[in-house]
């Protein structure tokens, strides 16, 4: 039969999941895809199959990768509800608890590696790309993007005035 990969309705979801059909389907595979409008392996309309692959993405407005294995990788309960994948391990979630209290960065990187480690050990998640965002830029402006991805005035400032405008 042939896999089913799901993407969200997100703008360039469906382009990366024809992407990965077509390398999977360069090995032999069968690949069908179906867009979904919600994230993760959930079928979607009542009677639908569950996914065999599944694309999600999500930002994260600190950078920190924990809030990523958060959305992922947690077993789904009282703490994570809104688990995007449905994946479960105790361990992972005994690794995350730990890095939530740890004492010090060098001992939450510690965690989190553990918990990288273990989830490539089972292939549950594979990052493959990272959406780059596009800014305009003109001479004598100065900006730094966010981790947060957010354009905020106060982070930009001119250098030089533009043509023909008057600075304060």
């Amino acid at each position: 039969r042939a896999l089913r990969l799901a993407c969200p309705l997100r703008q360039d979801a469906p382009a990366v999941a024809e992407h990965i059909a077509a390398s999977l389907r360069a090995i032999g595979l069968e690949v069908v895809t179906r867009r979904v409008s919600s994230y993760g392996p959930r079928p979607g309309p009542t009677g639908a199959p569950e996914p065999d692959l599944f694309l999600v993405g999500w930002s994260s407005s600190t950078g920190d990768v924990a809030l990523g294995y958060y959305a992922l990788a947690r077993t789904p309960g009282k703490e994570a509800e809104e688990s995007l994948s449905g994946y479960s391990n105790p361990q992972v979630d005994r690794l995350l608890a730990e890095a939530a209290a740890a004492p010090s960065q060098p001992a939450r990187l510690r965690l989190l590696r553990e918990v990288a480690a273990a989830l490539a050990g089972e292939v549950a998640l594979v990052p493959l790309y990272r959406v780059l965002d596009l800014y305009a830029y003109t001479p004598g402006l100065e900006f730094s993007p966010r981790t947060d991805r957010r354009l905020r005035a106060q982070d930009m400032r001119w250098t030089e005035p533009p043509p023909g405008a008057r600075l304060p």
